[in-house]
């Protein structure tokens, strides 16, 4: 980000959603894990307490599935447990607009940050991350999570040197998902 302040463009450190599932799976204690979207037209049930239950319908046959609803992520952990979390579009909204990239992006009437050009991504990214305060995770999830609270309060953060692979494409804004790789001065040298 541009920091008006120093007059420099500085690195933020932005965990994607990918790289999460990544860490999470390091873990060992969790077979698989997946978010997904659910819009107006698809068909959508869930149920807590003792049986809880999720059924998602994806509307394909419609051309339109219609607006965003809500969003769902899943996780199936090591020994046959279940584990879920579902947010609605108004929660999804609170967390957009507390966030201070969003929040700069529409104090300049820029719509450049990653909630305006990749709503519904981002929107998995949180219901990860909600759902995360649920599973065992890595210490290497728990540190990157700490970095990019720190990054996004815009605190100063030593972030340690990552291979990047030379086949590294950056996406449409710019960003090369490297999340899940380690640092250079820690991978063990054979």
């Amino acid at each position: 980000f541009d920091n008006r302040r120093s007059g420099k463009t500085e690195v933020q450190f932005i965990l994607g959603y990918k790289g999460m599932i990544d860490l999470a799976r390091r873990s060992g204690q969790i077979v698989s894990i997946e978010a997904r979207a659910v819009h107006e037209h698809d068909t959508f049930s869930v149920s807590f307490g003792l049986r809880p239950d999720l059924v998602h319908e994806p509307a394909w046959e419609s051309a339109d599935r219609g607006p965003l609803r809500a969003v769902y992520a899943v996780a199936n952990l090591k020994g046959g447990g279940v584990q879920f979390e579902v947010m609605g579009r108004a929660e999804i909204e609170a967390i957009r607009n507390a966030s201070q990239g969003y929040q700069t992006a529409e104090r300049f009437g820029k719509a450049t940050s990653p909630w305006h050009t990749h709503f519904d991504e981002m929107a998995k990214k949180t219901v990860i991350r909600r759902l995360f305060k649920y599973l065992p995770v890595s210490v290497e999830y728990q540190d990157a999570i700490e970095r990019e609270d720190k990054d996004e309060a815009r605190a100063f953060v030593d972030v340690p040197a990552v291979e990047v692979p030379s086949t590294s494409e950056p996406d449409a804004d710019g960003v090369i998902d490297v999340a899940a790789k380690a640092p250079v001065d820690s991978v063990e040298q054979p």
